[in-house]
């Protein structure tokens, strides 16, 4: 798996507007889209004025070619931002999971 961490910094205050945006905007989006190898989502937030969020592909190649399209729809975030986002891109390495 290939996976993409990106930290976005925002006022506090911006929150419940950035999460209607991801809710009314980028989930429809990714839904309509169903971009190739893209295996999940996720979002957490980390401190008051900064959530973390988790994009899985299933390949480096998948990755790529969706980099566009997923920009597109995170730079309508950027109205909320006091930083430049911040990413982190590569292989996962390893994973633990417990046993069910």
């Amino acid at each position: 798996m290939y996976v993409r961490f990106t930290k976005l910094t925002f006022k506090p205050e911006n929150y419940d507007a950035m999460i209607s945006y991801r809710d009314n905007s980028i989930i429809p989006k990714l839904n309509e889209m169903q971009i190739p190898g893209l295996i999940r989502v996720r979002m957490f937030r980390s401190s008051e004025g900064e959530v973390i969020t988790l994009a899985g592909y299933d390949t480096k190649e998948s990755y790529e070619a969706a980099a566009e399209m997923t920009g597109e729809m995170m730079m309508g975030l950027a109205e909320w931002l006091i930083a430049p986002p911040e990413q982190w891109v590569g292989e996962l390495e390893d994973l633990y999971e417990t046993e069910k």
